[in-house]
């Protein structure tokens, strides 16, 4: 019986130490993919190309910078690039909706003063 609980012991702390070791990469990951991705490039491309703009920001994905992983083992290779993907598609496209959001609101109040002048000029003709 001892031994039993012995090997339970030493497999259990041996599994519960590799999420550990996971979520260590995946937050250094995060962290790069951060501070990787350009704002302002991906601000732009939402404000220029619209919901395609938002488009692109959430299917283009990243690939870290080689040096980040050379050396690494395959595995930590295989989480690090997931999470780096995962992070760096998600600030792309939340900057692209930021663009979007912003180019929408210079449409509508665009729209706004072009009726205002027009109606305007409509009414001093007459």
């Amino acid at each position: 019986m001892k031994k039993f609980i012995v090997v339970f012991l030493v497999f259990s702390l041996l599994f519960t130490a590799l999420p550990l070791n996971t979520f260590a990469q995946c937050n250094e990951a995060q962290a790069d993919a951060e501070r990787d991705v350009s704002a302002i490039l991906w601000i732009g491309i939402g404000f220029l190309l619209g919901p395609v703009g938002v488009l692109i920001g959430y299917m283009v994905a990243p690939s870290p910078p080689a040096s980040r992983i050379m050396g690494k083992s395959s595995n930590y290779v295989m989480q690090y690039t997931s999470c780096y993907q995962d992070k760096a598609k998600s600030v792309q496209g939340i900057n692209s909706i930021i663009g979007c959001a912003i180019s929408g609101v210079l449409v509508i109040v665009y729209y706004i003063w072009a009726m205002s002048v027009v109606t305007a000029a409509a009414t001093s003709i007459y």
